[in-house]
């Protein structure tokens, strides 16, 4: 008999002598332990999830309904997938802090599934449980806490910043507008006359055709300006609502 084997022998009962992580174990701490745990959470930049799933599927393939869509599944197999549920998993036990200190037992943490038979069968990421029960362990910490960060391994960090930096970029425009010109300087007394004269020539050639030329205008700037109009408000007494039958 394998030491799995032997293990899983010794697993008796749910909550007595392990914690079974999966949606529906008869723990708390082990339904909120699961990946699939549904509750709402925000990563600073990137926004709300519903589950760690959802964060995994949203980055792998950039498709919005994956934040809170718990049956979005990907198409394909996306290098560091794991990685990515296990960053969106810190956040979101971070944000149920009470919870994980009302409800946390020091058993041991195991993600299998039971057969008819009474058969357990082991996940294949078997690294999963020891990880969520270590960053619960950090979070309800007094002295480390939820303001601390996680030890994550750099290769996960890296591989999440990968993935942001590619959406980044994808989300830049194709052909940016060109940088807006700096304000020009005054005009110097050579370019105001040359103007000066180009409007004069103008209204002689209007008048020549025989049209009017407005005058100037000499009232000040300031007091040309109006001020808004701002209509008083009217009380207005309230009408009983007519009715289908009315005459």
């Amino acid at each position: 008999m394998s030491i799995i084997e032997k293990f899983l022998t010794k697993m008796k009962q749910d909550g007595v002598d392990h914690i079974r992580i999966m949606p529906y174990a008869e723990t708390m701490i082990g339904r909120i332990s699961s990946q699939e745990w549904r509750k709402v959470f925000f990563i600073p930049q990137l926004g709300e999830f519903t589950s760690a799933t959802c964060f995994a599927n949203w980055i792998s393939t950039g498709d919005e309904q994956a934040r809170h869509d718990p049956k979005y599944r990907c198409t394909s197999t996306i290098r560091g997938y794991r990685n990515f549920v296990l960053y969106a998993k810190f956040y979101q036990l971070c944000s149920m802090r009470s919870a994980l200190q009302a409800h946390m037992k020091d058993l041991p943490f195991v993600v299998y599934k039971q057969h008819e038979s009474g058969i357990k069968e082991l996940d294949r990421w078997t690294d999963y449980p020891s990880e969520v029960k270590s960053m619960i362990q950090h979070i309800i910490d007094p002295e480390r806490g939820p303001k601390t960060p996680y030890p994550f391994d750099e290769k996960l960090l890296q591989q999440v910043r990968a993935r942001i930096e590619m959406f980044v970029e994808a989300m830049k425009p194709i052909n940016p507008p060109p940088p807006r010109d700096k304000k020009k300087g005054k005009k110097n007394h050579e370019e105001q006359a040359e103007e000066s004269a180009v409007s004069t020539e103008a209204e002689q050639a209007v008048v020549a055709e025989g049209e009017v030329v407005p005058q100037e205008q000499t009232q000040p700037i300031e007091d040309s300006v109006q001020e808004p109009h701002i209509e008083e408000s009217v009380d207005v007494e309230e009408q009983p609502a007519q009715t289908e039958n009315a005459s």
